[in-house]
């Protein structure tokens, strides 16, 4: 058997140099891998937060085209004649059994004139409108017994189409018994581009 020969104050300095040095090599690479490990953590977190955000901004630019087209179909835009509504309104009235069911288009009030003007005058100022709601005003006669009223205007809130009741006028006529005389004077509205 060979014997190993000790190694001497040299050898075993050098060796310790070259071992201290790998190390400290070895430390400066991993805090380097370490800084950019902690750096790409960093951007990752950013873009997982902007993906998040992307997420809920499509989310609410869902829900806005819906709330838009919801709008749309509650009040069309430039629509200058409400035939579709007209009709829902005289086949609501004949399921009820109302009698002598007349709808008619109504010229514009003052009351909205005085909208328009003043729409107008906002637009002078300077204030942006792109689009102004327009009203439509109608006016619905017809026969009912007394107690379909209140069931018709239930109707009438529910419709897809929004539509307000300005004015109520109940007639009692001794011909008609006993039935009453209704007239409503609605307005519904459209959007004017």
């Amino acid at each position: 058997m060979r014997k190993i020969a000790p190694l001497t104050n040299w050898e075993i300095l050098i060796t310790l140099v070259l071992l201290v040095s790998f190390f400290l090599w070895q430390f400066k690479a991993n805090s380097l891998l370490n800084k950019e490990l902690t750096q790409k953590r960093v951007k990752l977190q950013e873009i997982q937060a902007a993906r998040q955000n992307l997420k809920d901004l499509e989310m609410q630019t869902k829900d806005l085209k819906e709330r838009k087209e919801e709008l749309f179909r509650r009040t069309p835009l430039n629509e200058e004649k409400p035939l579709s509504l007209m009709k829902t309104l005289i086949k609501m009235g004949n399921s009820m059994g109302f009698k002598e069911i007349t709808l008619d288009l109504r010229e514009d009030t003052e009351e909205a004139e005085a909208i328009k003007a003043a729409l107008k005058g906002e637009a002078r100022k300077g204030s942006v409108i792109k689009s102004a709601v327009k009203p439509i005003y109608l006016e619905m006669n017809f026969e009912a017994f007394f107690p379909q009223l209140p069931i018709f205007l239930e109707k009438l809130m529910k419709l897809e189409r929004v539509v307000s009741v300005e004015g109520i006028k109940i007639e009692r006529d001794k011909k008609a018994l006993p039935y009453q005389k209704v007239s409503l004077d609605l307005v519904t509205y459209t959007f004017q581009e």
